[in-house]
């Protein structure tokens, strides 16, 4: 059994190597019109951090656990909490199981005053392991449909166009057609609109695909997998994190889609045919 790593305020050295992994290696198949390839990749890292005052949870932050000194310090000044960097007393930053803890200590004045606001934190909890998808009751996803659901994906964001500032989720069903899209300023709430519009129709989320714009973080993928969604395509990368909650729960998680490429980190086994030629119409279902 390994020990906590358990480190205090001041004893690291400037540019010291981080307590914690802030990336970790990743098997990926990249797909495109020439065909497969495979590689291992680097993916960030994400971990929940729980800073505490005065042994006392205050909030929970998912993050690449680094420079969390930085961060305690940065969220206690942006928070108001404190107003001035030597009001927080001290720091230890300790490794629980699933999340890292951030222990921080004020002067006595503020530890005073944030008592008074009463803010407690709710501890981060695993995954409900019972929403795992049965990947082999799925239908194959065929590569011809997801491109054309990419394509389509690229025109589908009217106030993305109008803002450059909302993040887009979008259903499309085994045809590759878009049947649903949805807009937020957080890509999170872009998918819970996404996954409410999808409870609102006769559709069966699993019998085709989402893409969303924006990271796949362990949250995204949580959500995903708790509606029952069987696959889940960005534009961006995931975390490992995300990663592993979809290899886990059965879900086909694909990153860095875009008309004729895409790389998938799990479950390529339920992907067929092959990638159009860039600019080719898709191929009709036999």
């Amino acid at each position: 059994m390994t020990q906590p790593h358990v480190a205090e305020r001041g004893t690291g050295a400037p540019g010291a190597l981080p307590l914690f992994p802030t990336h970790s290696l990743a098997r990926v198949l990249s797909m495109k019109v020439a065909g497969w390839s495979g590689y291992d990749d680097y993916v960030i890292e994400e971990t929940p951090i729980v800073l505490s005052y005065g042994g006392v949870p205050h909030a929970v932050k998912t993050a690449t656990p680094a420079d969390l000194e930085d961060l305690a310090l940065g969220f206690s000044l942006g928070a108001g909490i404190v107003d001035a960097a030597a009001e927080i007393e001290g720091l230890r930053i300790r490794e629980e199981s699933g999340f890292i803890g951030v222990d921080i200590t004020l002067a006595p004045h503020r530890m005073a005053a944030l008592r008074a606001r009463g803010a407690l934190a709710q501890l981060p909890t695993m995954p409900d392991a019972s929403h795992a998808t049965d990947a082999g009751k799925l239908p194959p996803l065929r590569l011809e449909a997801l491109d054309h659901g990419l394509r389509e994906f690229a025109q589908a964001r009217p106030l993305g166009r109008q803002t450059q500032a909302a993040r887009v989720a979008a259903w499309a069903d085994g045809e590759g057609i878009l049947r649903l899209v949805r807009e937020d300023l957080d890509r999170h709430n872009a998918l819970d609109k996404l996954i409410g519009g999808l409870c609102a129709c006769a559709c069966e989320p699993a019998r085709g695909f989402t893409i969303i714009s924006g990271r796949v973080c362990g949250e995204t993928a949580r959500r995903a997998i708790r509606a029952g969604l069987s696959t889940l395509v960005s534009t961006s990368a995931p975390t490992a994190q995300a990663i592993r909650a979809a290899q886990a729960a059965g879900l086909l998680l694909i990153g860095a889609a875009r008309p004729g490429q895409l790389l998938v980190y799990t479950q390529p086994h339920r992907l067929v045919g092959a990638m159009p030629v860039l600019g080719a119409s898709p191929t009709a279902a036999s």
